[in-house]
């Protein structure tokens, strides 16, 4: 018999903040270099999710304890410059160490 536990709202979110971040990185989206919300929130996050992806996309760039910033002219976000120690700590803050990409660790 298989059982299956349903993940709570904040586990989920917390869970789709540390995949956006860590696709982010892992895709190289630093200042200056930006993606569109919407392409971002595709990113490693399955489909049913992808709207809530957009509003905690949307939420961590308003936020000045996420690395991420919004590009009002170009309606893009990014990483702020040399900020992958503050990625990987964000990343550890939802989901634990375990889901830090490798080139984060360290």
């Amino acid at each position: 018999m298989e059982v299956k536990i349903k993940m709570s709202e904040n586990d989920r979110d917390s869970e789709i903040r540390a995949t956006v971040l860590a696709k982010l990185h892992r895709e190289g989206f630093y200042q200056p270099r930006g993606v569109s919300i919407d392409a971002a929130a595709s990113f490693g996050i399955a489909s049913h999710d992808r709207g809530r992806a957009k509003e905690l996309i949307r939420e961590m760039a308003t936020d000045d304890s996420y690395p991420l910033q919004y590009h009002v002219v170009k309606q893009s976000v990014y990483l702020e410059q040399q900020s992958a120690s503050w990625v990987a700590a964000k990343i550890r803050q939802h989901v634990g160490v375990d889901g830090v990409p490798w080139d984060l660790k360290g």
